[in-house]
């Protein structure tokens, strides 16, 4: 596998096409949505605190085909492996831990943590990585607490549409 610096000019169709396959293949499980990786890319990657992230995206091939993206978003890594190449995984770990220090927020001491994002029904994932000496870390950002409503609300709608997914 070859380990390329994300170019816009040859990676970006590509990345959009690959991140648009894998969802088909597992409805975003294991990806970003294409959508997800441009709002990286223009907005948020415009942001002083992000724009190091975008410089270090980091395309994954096999035989001029890309089977993984290693997306950083501060001081942690975000993978997407198409289906039928999870064995890259540690690899690309190992490459990240390598190539995404300058992302790292130390300490005095030159301490500092490094995130792996993955999702809990990748079980390879967090094996390999509670191996490696990773632990889980609890929920403490907004994406992963759950506020329950304390209003109820009524919709209508017109006759034969109902909310399935809110």
């Amino acid at each position: 596998m070859i380990f390329k610096k994300f170019d816009f000019t040859r990676d970006h169709d590509r990345c959009i096409r690959f991140l648009t396959e894998c969802y088909r293949e597992n409805g975003n499980i294991t990806c970003w949505l294409p959508q997800r990786f441009d709002d990286f890319f223009f907005r948020i990657g415009s942001m002083e605190r992000h724009k190091q992230s975008v410089d270090l995206i980091f395309v994954c091939e096999e035989k001029d085909q890309i089977v993984g993206l290693i997306l950083p978003d501060d001081n942690a890594m975000n993978s997407c492996i198409k289906k039928g190449h999870e064995h890259i995984f540690p690899e690309m770990v190992a490459f990240a831990e390598r190539n995404l220090a300058p992302l790292l927020k130390t300490d005095e001491n030159g301490a500092g943590d490094f995130f792996v994002v993955s999702h809990d029904s990748l079980t390879y994932q967090a094996d390999f990585l509670q191996k490696r000496g990773y632990t889980k870390q609890v929920a403490q950002d907004y994406d992963n607490v759950f506020h329950p409503l304390t209003q109820q609300y009524q919709l209508e709608f017109p006759k034969g549409f109902r909310l399935s997914y809110g």
